[in-house]
């Protein structure tokens, strides 16, 4: 996984992110998949939103 500097803030986020907005749509077994694919390849940017399942995809 490469990084990039994120803003001045000293920290590094991945340069793929992984995208919480069609998480409730699949079963949770295979969104639990996607995500722990994910962490494991090295990614540390997710982005969610309250809106996003009125909240649910933040769980």
């Amino acid at each position: 996984m490469e990084y990039r500097d994120f803003g001045k803030t000293g920290l590094k986020t991945s340069i793929l992110g992984f995208g919480g907005f069609h998480l409730l749509e699949i079963p949770l077994r295979e969104a639990s998949y996607l995500l722990n694919a994910y962490l494991d390849a090295g990614g540390n940017y997710i982005e969610t939103a309250a809106g996003y399942g009125n909240g649910e995809s933040e769980r």
